[in-house]
């Protein structure tokens, strides 16, 4: 809209109160529909049309500093009812503001030729959209959820609209009851291979007075937090063409009238999340659609030699070095290895159980590793947390590791980075990707020792809280040891209070 108004267009919706033929043919809707028909929050308890456009554009404008706008036809079915009923009111509102454009929001069963004819008229003067709530490609779901209409509803709908020169913007509930990720994801399959010109994902909400509310009550649906649904819309992502504008990514429904899922994250916070794992995990919209894209030559972290000619990083994201600058692998042996006790365990023929929580550039995992080696006794069995797949690759492709003749650490950060894991007689190196207070609850064994090696309690806070130091402990022997540079009073504080002893290693 930018490129072709010269400013973005903001959306102003409103309710003709047209109802829709789910409900007034005796069914009480879709399962997952409130009865308002989800009308938009700013026009909620405003009946008179003009009245909802002045308001919701006043909002706009005071909100947003808004200057062309989006009459978007959205609450129930919007091309339901008489067509000259529809036309006086779509004219009503159409006069009250010079808009630039119309959005419709509708069912796919809602389209017979006359209708698509009123459309078609609606386009001379202005841009025009079709918002289609397909929701799912699967009969099974759309009956669970008594859709009342098919998929093949929803396909012809598609091509009758776009065979009159009409965009199409489908609407897809990703987490509808009964349905697989392998079957949202078939569903985003089936999209991408269709010429449409936007695509909205909601997550499913569980709305009081909806069908949904008392299955949920009952406990017979699951709902997903930010977390699991992030995983999912990043997988949708990856499926669909680069080139289609994704207009939503969650739903929104008034904290009043939510059941579930109640979030810690809110709209801007979850797109963040979003944005940051699809950036870490080095993937993007249509990267398996397209099969063309090769992100790993990223070059997103400045080299800098540390004082012992070991190289570390520098992170502009969290704006500081990965490791102290009197030497990365210094730092690894004095600060980790040699106050954990790693090598007088493996003297003992004692296989040592790690948890490398912040991998980085693996060098804690790495000197574990040489005391191993150096050894010939006992093994090292490191679980690995990292966020960021980006270090481990430039990592293993731009970092001199040779002053460690003793293992090819090039060559194992690579088969790290490739299949998550890398193994000899004497260590075995699994990594987990992803947040390490999500990744950090699937780990199965109990460890000996705990790197936690994190940026600065500043830069990167969540590590350092009670919550997730509990979770540590929930993974860690009860003689079991966590090594970290860091002596903040809160997070020692933080450690005492979940029953830990505190000590110190040398500065």
């Amino acid at each position: 809209m930018i490129d072709k108004y010269g400013q973005p267009l903001f959306r102003i919706p409103v309710d003709l109160e047209l109802g829709c033929p789910n409900r007034d043919k005796g069914s009480s809707g879709c399962t997952f529909c409130p009865e308002d028909g989800a009308r938009a929050q700013q026009i909620k308890g405003i009946d008179n049309i003009e009245l909802q456009v002045k308001k919701a554009i006043s909002v706009a404008k005071k909100r947003y500093k808004a200057k062309k706008f989006i009459a978007y036809f959205q609450t129930y079915s919007n091309t339901f009812s008489d067509t000259e009923i529809r036309k006086n009111l779509y004219n009503k509102v159409l006069s009250v503001c010079d808009f630039t454009a119309v959005s419709i929001g509708t069912r796919p069963d809602l389209l017979p030729t006359k209708e698509l004819d009123f459309l078609q008229e609606l386009m001379a003067d202005h841009e025009l959209w079709v918002e289609l709530g397909v929701q799912t490609i699967h009969n099974k779901t759309l009956n669970k959820i008594n859709r009342k209409h098919l998929w093949q509803d929803s396909l012809d709908a598609i091509h009758r609209l776009k065979d009159r020169g009409i965009k199409v913007a489908v609407h897809v509930i990703l987490g509808l009851p009964e349905e697989t990720p392998k079957e949202i994801l078939q569903t985003a399959d089936t999209l991408a291979s269709l010429e449409l010109d936007g695509i909205k994902l909601h997550n499913l909400h569980i709305i009081k007075n909806t069908a949904l509310e008392q299955e949920f009550l009952d406990g017979k649906i699951n709902v997903m937090d930010e977390y699991q649904y992030a995983e999912l819309v990043i997988q949708f992502l990856r499926r669909l063409p680069s080139t289609l504008p994704v207009i939503r990514l969650q739903t929104d429904t008034a904290e009043e009238d939510l059941i579930a899922p109640k979030w810690s994250l809110n709209k801007g916070q979850f797109e963040n999340l979003i944005t940051s794992k699809m950036k870490y995990e080095q993937v993007t919209q249509g990267d398996l659609f397209d099969k063309k894209k090769d992100l790993k030559t990223t070059n997103a972290f400045k080299i800098t030699t540390t004082n012992d000619d070991s190289a570390t990083f520098w992170s502009e994201e969290f704006k500081e070095h990965f490791h102290a600058k009197i030497g990365a692998y210094a730092e690894a042996i004095n600060k980790f290895i040699i106050p954990a006790e790693i090598g007088e365990k493996l003297r003992n023929n004692e296989d040592v159980k790690i948890l490398d929580i912040c991998f980085g550039l693996g060098y804690n995992t790495l000197a574990s590793i040489e005391q191993a080696i150096s050894n010939k006794k006992g093994k090292v069995l490191v679980d690995a947390l990292e966020i960021d797949k980006r270090v481990v690759w430039e990592s293993s492709q731009n970092v001199d590791y040779s002053f460690l003749p003793k293992i090819d650490w090039n060559t194992e950060l690579l088969n790290i980075y490739q299949t998550g894991q890398a193994s000899s007689e004497f260590y075995l190196i699994n990594i987990y990707w992803g947040d390490a207070r999500q990744t950090i609850t699937s780990l199965d064994r109990k460890y000996d020792v705990v790197f936690l090696d994190a940026f600065s309690t500043q830069r990167n806070s969540e590590l350092w809280t009670k919550d997730f130091i509990h979770k540590i402990k929930n993974v860690i022997n009860d003689s079991g040891v966590i090594l970290s540079y860091c002596s903040a009073l809160p997070v020692r504080s933080a450690f005492m209070a979940e029953g830990f002893y505190i000590g110190n290693t040398p500065a």
